[in-house]
């Protein structure tokens, strides 16, 4: 399992990019 720090990261990066490939799509 990833750190918190680590998964708030990630969820920042998600939710920039995840929009745009869905309006890519």
């Amino acid at each position: 399992m990833p750190t918190s720090q680590t998964w708030s990261y990630m969820q920042s990066h998600i939710d920039a990019t995840v929009p745009d490939k869905v309006l890519h799509e």
